[in-house]
């Protein structure tokens, strides 16, 4: 019997060589088959699921509107409440009218303002009703025109008017301004200052130089708090010894009487959310100075700022993402009654209070603790409290008044607000979400541009469009003179634009730089990738070989 390893030694040496040639075919055919579906499937898959998904940006519409400067137009109506107006003198005085607005039409590196006048002669009743209006309280009566952007200016002979002695601005954006017989050019002087005072070019201006960089020098940019579609007013009554001076306070109906014609004036722009507490136990932690001559204790401008830090720790945290205002109410200790703030010429604030920027405000309410047994039981006159809280709350929120005084108004005592200074306010605030939301938008396109591996969903992507088209039709509204319409636009656009910089998803992959990936990825290709590689090449070689023998031609090794 022979054995195996004879038998095969016995075959043919051409058989011997066909298998081996069909083993290379089938090593080689497998490492090229491997290597294509490699190169075909796996690459591809393996780019798939590891690229950065990142939607489309309108990177060329951020950047124009980035570019684009605000311009805001202000429709004024003149109306000539005279009989003795001739209508050469009318269309005299409509000429210089129209000279008066081109002048007064300004242009900056920033912001422009376009005028826009007409002129006509009063309709018979508006005769009639200023001819039965005996004060101004019968001006605020005056029915407003339909457009509630467009600002009326009535022209008033004199003796029509002789309850007035200069401007006089009513609620609903209309103006009336007197002058005599004969004298319709004295109004183009008086007309520049008040359209000064109303429309406040200037301001306009810094606040959009503010947003985009400028130094923040301006007393009343500083102070009011920067735009919010809500904002949490929160009210503090600290009581530091209720042993001797239990003091409370009935801060609900104090809200509803003195805080109701603020939130009603605003309920369609902003929301205004009100929160209270009492505090017990908590005193100012600094020594108060003593004023021998008046028998009262005070504190110098220096110390209010240190007020607030010691304070603002024990008021707690309200988990609120809106820009919070707070309200302080301070019960001095029996050894500090009563306490009193000076100003900076050592005498005493009538108002006894102090008002912080962009934090809220600070109101010390005296009380003698020797007014009866102990403890003396008080009932907070909110009445007096708010007389000073309200002005405060007024121009933290941005409600700056302007010259009252050449108005012929003063600031309500109610917190009301005045059509016009609803919309001297939205003027503002569109140029500020404006310039806010579309420098959000430039430093959110390059961040994107600079981090290629930064995510963009599809959410972000069309938080990002819509702020963009927001941001152009608010500059075509505001343009057009639709100041209400403008600054929805405005705050829609500002919205998006926050949501879009402030997604979390944004953040996925910042933290996973390029140098980790190669770090990663290294371990896992090359032990696959080189075995590959190398039977890719004696694959290609042996076609090679085996081509040139088919054609005749020597073979290599």
């Amino acid at each position: 019997m022979t054995s195996p390893s004879s038998e095969s030694s016995d075959l043919p040496e051409d058989l011997d060589l066909k298998l081996q040639e069909r083993e290379r075919w089938y090593s080689h055919t497998a490492a090229i088959s491997f290597t294509l579906f490699f190169l075909i499937v796996g690459i591809p898959v393996w780019w798939l699921t590891t690229t950065v998904y990142r939607a489309e940006l309108p990177y060329s519409d951020i950047k124009r509107a980035f570019q684009k400067m605000p311009t805001v137009g202000l429709d004024i109506e003149l109306v000539v409440v005279s009989k003795d107006v001739s209508p050469v003198n009318m269309a005299e005085f409509g000429e210089q009218i129209q000279e008066t607005f081109q002048k007064m039409s300004s242009r900056d590196d920033f912001i422009s303002l376009r005028y826009r006048g007409s002129l006509r002669s009063a309709t018979n009743d508006e005769v009639s009703f200023l001819t039965s209006a005996s004060s101004s309280k019968d001006l605020e009566k005056m029915s407003h025109p339909e457009d509630g952007d467009k600002y009326v200016v009535y022209i008033l002979h004199a003796k029509l008017a002789e309850f007035l002695s200069q401007p006089f601005i009513n609620q609903q954006k209309q103006i009336f301004i007197p002058i005599g017989p004969g004298k319709l050019g004295e109004v183009i002087p008086v007309l520049e200052d008040v359209c000064g005072e109303i429309f406040r070019p200037s301001v306009l201006s810094r606040t959009f130089q503010v947003v985009h960089g400028a130094p923040l020098n301006d007393r009343e940019l500083l102070r009011s708090v920067k735009f919010g579609s809500s904002y949490t007013l929160v009210f503090t009554l600290l009581v530091p010894e209720p042993n001797k001076v239990l003091a409370n306070w009935d801060i609900s109906a104090a809200v509803d009487e003195y805080l109701a014609s603020l939130k009603s004036s605003l309920h369609k722009l902003i929301d205004l959310k009100i929160k209270s507490q009492v505090l017990y136990y908590e005193k100012l932690s600094m020594d108060t100075k003593k004023d021998a001559d008046g028998g009262y204790n005070y504190l110098t401008p220096d110390d209010m700022p240190h007020l607030i830090n010691p304070v603002e720790a024990r008021l707690g945290s309200f988990v609120d993402t809106n820009p919070t205002l707070n309200f302080i109410v301070y019960v001095p200790t029996e050894k500090q009654y009563p306490l009193y703030l000076h100003n900076h010429q050592g005498e005493i604030l009538s108002t006894n209070s102090f008002l912080v920027p962009r934090w809220g405000g600070f109101y010390i309410y005296n009380v003698n603790s020797t007014d009866g047994p102990q403890p003396v039981k008080h009932q907070v006159d909110l009445g007096v409290v708010f007389t000073q809280l309200l002005p405060q709350i007024r121009k933290l929120l941005g409600f700056t008044s302007s010259n009252t005084a050449l108005l012929g108004r003063t600031t309500p005592s109610d917190g009301s607000l005045s059509q016009w200074e609803v919309s001297q306010w939205m003027q503002q605030r569109t140029i500020e979400n404006i310039g806010t939301a579309t420098h959000t938008l430039y430093s959110l396109s390059n961040l994107v541009q600079n981090i290629r591996n930064m995510v963009i969903n599809d959410d972000i992507s069309k938080q990002v469009t819509d702020s963009v088209h927001a941001i152009l039709e608010s500059h075509q509204l505001l343009n057009k003179g639709s100041i209400s319409e403008a600054f929805l636009a405005s705050k829609y656009a500002l919205e998006c634009a926050d949501t879009a910089f402030f997604d979390t998803s944004l953040l996925e992959l910042l933290y996973f730089p390029e140098d980790q990936k190669f770090a990663i990825y290294i371990p896992l290709f090359l032990p696959v990738g080189i075995p590959l590689l190398t039977s890719a090449i004696a694959a290609i070689k042996w076609l090679k070989g085996k081509n040139n023998v088919s054609q005749g031609k020597p073979k290599t090794d």
